[in-house]
């Protein structure tokens, strides 16, 4: 091969190269922007996460102490109920 083709095969190889270059540059542009985004997203949704857990471990304490006054509540009025029903028993005999 002389030296003329060896000129002619850089002058198409160099351009197709560039242009191939320019291909996968494009892609990975692309590919960093819709990386960036997913990870904005997976961070807003760790954030949230972590908001979910604190309230719920929160509701899970009041809904701990709700329920003892409700217990409590509930044992008077049995208590009370069982009163009734023996003051009654009394009051028929």
């Amino acid at each position: 091969m002389n030296s003329e083709t060896y000129q002619f095969i850089l002058a198409v190889v160099g351009p197709i190269m560039v242009i191939l270059l320019g291909i996968i540059g494009f892609f990975l542009r692309q590919q960093v922007s819709v990386t960036k985004t997913l990870t904005d997203t997976v961070n807003v949704l760790n954030t949230s996460v972590e908001v979910l857990r604190t309230n719920h471990n929160h509701f899970s304490t009041s809904d701990i102490e709700r329920h003892k006054i409700i217990d409590r509540t509930l044992e008077a009025h049995s208590d009370k109920i069982s009163d009734h029903e023996k003051r009654i028993i009394k009051l028929e005999k």
